[in-house]
């Protein structure tokens, strides 16, 4: 199922932008159609010759997602966690 079709106003000797978002998790694949020329620095400029040179730049296709933690970290938290129990014990025992 396609999304739809989004196209960027042209501009005049300007510049022209577009920008789609919103969709969720449900993009499959993106196609993207631009210009008619490619970039460069010897692109005839004149009356004989039209040239459509797009740049195309910050492509986000999802969120960056929260980070699980390794078994080694995990390992690190629970040997702290226990450290601190038998501290805690040490010191009541003492205080008896």
């Amino acid at each position: 199922a396609s999304l739809g079709t989004f196209f960027a106003p042209t501009a005049n000797n300007g510049l022209s932008f577009v920008g789609v978002s919103g969709f969720g998790d449900g993009i499959a694949r993106v196609r993207i159609i631009n210009g008619n020329s490619a970039l460069g620095p010897n692109e005839a400029v004149g009356a004989a010759t039209v040239v459509d040179v797009v740049v195309m730049d910050d492509f986000l296709y999802g969120e960056p997602r929260a980070v699980v933690p390794e078994p080694s970290s995990l390992l690190l938290l629970g040997t702290g966690l226990s450290g601190l129990a038998w501290i805690r014990k040490k010191t009541r025992s003492m205080a008896v």
